[in-house]
């Protein structure tokens, strides 16, 4: 055995090698034709698969039997580099890796012969029956663990035999799923912010309209809040501090453009964007809420689709006078003005529009108006019924009231939907798992046969 060492890559390297098809076998002379003998499993399984440099080698999860177990991703050997590419899909990740290959058979005496792969202790009984013989992966000379587990596409370095022989392969992972470990319905959603019912937080900003958004920081404990020059008019904070919240310092978006807002300290609450309560606040404070309440969806998608600074290609066919895919870099004022159109009615937006303060907002260059109708016609057409899940964001709201209980601008701001509440999915998944010839043992573990060269395809 030859150690080869790590090589990074996220491309598959099939294309490098000329495929092979399972079975494809010049002949029985040329190859070692491994004696199955009865496991108790209940069913054959065909052991003549082969797979060859740059053939992907499915992993598979909860076989079995034959009509159960899902493909959760592949495995692609590459001798010459000595590297292995993992892919995982659909969810799952691995927290483990074991992998052994071999060129060593075990002789059981009978006639029987297995890959030499660690096992326990495999022999023929008295009865001629086959005893042991379980894989022991936490023995198999590759292992690679993963915290967090790995998901996605990434190589690793293996263990492959010397020369041009055929080898026994295993390949075994602890595989964990947390893609819906949260359920994400929207009662699940509002009751993340529960905690903050009936009661006020403190927040500062820091920012102001013509940078486009604010800054709002959660604080760790109300300050003194100023006196309203009218006693009577005296807003009564109701909190002393900011909950779990606490400290948080996130960008933040106005909700309604013809509202101001200062650097506060403000007394303010805070709601979930998917909670009625929301907007039953709003119109009892007279705001015109526009197409908030039917776009809630459509923004939080928004708000996840779409990263300031980052260049974006989306297709949005022939909406709003497009024709095909549009690239553009959104800015904070792209944003902005988005969520605007998503949010505030058309009597709020034509006052925008036409009011002279905000000159500086429709002057060249503020806004790239193709940019905000690309992002508002994308997010119409995928966002509808949009809840965030894992590690998605979520749209928060404050509300918020000066010293005398002058309405301020609400805020919008995003916080990661967390990951914890569920239970991950965890199964053991094999290399071949589906198709591939079992252990002599009476688990399912499995192990696939890998040839170096494959020549015998071109004769």
């Amino acid at each position: 055995m030859r150690k080869l060492f790590l090589a990074i890559s996220v491309i598959s390297l099939a294309f490098w090698f000329t495929g092979c098809e399972k079975g494809d076998i010049a002949s029985q002379d040329d190859l070692e034709i491994i004696k199955r003998a009865g496991n108790g499993n209940g069913y054959e399984i065909d052991d003549s698969n082969i797979f060859c440099p740059g053939e992907e080698i499915p992993i598979w999860v909860g076989v079995g039997n034959e009509e159960a177990g899902e493909m959760i991703g592949t495995a692609t050997v590459d001798p010459e580099t000595g590297t292995v590419t993992f892919d995982f899909y659909n969810g799952w990740e691995a927290e483990d890796i074991h992998m052994e290959c071999t060129t060593e058979l075990i002789d059981l005496g009978n006639g029987t012969e297995f890959p030499d792969l660690p096992m326990t202790n495999v022999r023929i009984d008295k009865k001629g029956n086959i005893k042991g013989g379980n894989p022991i992966p936490g023995q198999f000379e590759t292992k690679f663990h993963y915290d967090p587990p790995q998901g996605g596409t990434f190589t690793e370095s293996v263990d492959v035999p010397d020369g041009e022989e055929m080898s026994y392969c295993a390949i075994h992972v602890a595989a964990v799923n947390c893609e819906n470990e949260t359920d994400t319905d929207v009662e699940t959603i509002n009751a993340l912010l529960d905690e903050y019912i009936d009661k006020d937080i403190c927040i500062q900003l820091t920012g102001g309209v013509e940078e486009s958004m604010h800054y709002i920081e959660i604080m760790e404990e109300c300050p003194t809040i100023p006196e309203c020059p009218n006693p009577e008019l005296q807003y009564e904070c109701n909190g002393s501090d900011g909950g779990t919240l606490a400290g948080l310092y996130k960008s933040g978006w106005c909700l309604a453009p013809n509202i101001n807002i200062g650097t506060g300290p403000y007394c303010a609450e805070l709601f979930s964007a998917y909670d009625e309560r929301l907007f039953d606040k709003l119109e009892s404070e007279g705001i015109d809420t526009g197409n908030a309440y039917d776009n809630v969806d459509i923004g939080s998608y928004l708000a996840n689709a779409f990263v300031i600074g980052v260049e974006t290609t989306v297709d949005v066919g022939d909406c709003n006078g497009f024709s095909g895919p549009v690239t553009f870099t959104p800015t904070k004022y792209d944003m902005q003005e988005a969520f605007w159109r998503l949010t505030a009615s058309d009597a709020v937006l034509d006052d925008k529009l036409n009011h002279g303060a905000w000159d500086w907002w429709t002057s060249e260059g503020a806004v790239n108006e193709e940019a905000v109708d690309a992002m508002v016609c994308y997010s119409m057409q995928n966002g509808e019924g949009y809840v965030p899940g894992c590690d998605d964001l979520m749209v928060i709201v404050f509300i918020a009231h000066n010293e005398c209980g002058v309405l301020q601008q609400p805020i919008m701001s995003f916080i990661p939907v967390p990951c914890e509440g569920g239970d991950c999915d965890s199964e053991t998944g094999w290399g071949d798992g589906k198709d591939g010839a079992q252990f002599p043992g009476s688990n399912w573990g499995t192990w696939f046969r890998f040839d170096p060269t494959c020549d015998y395809l071109s004769e």
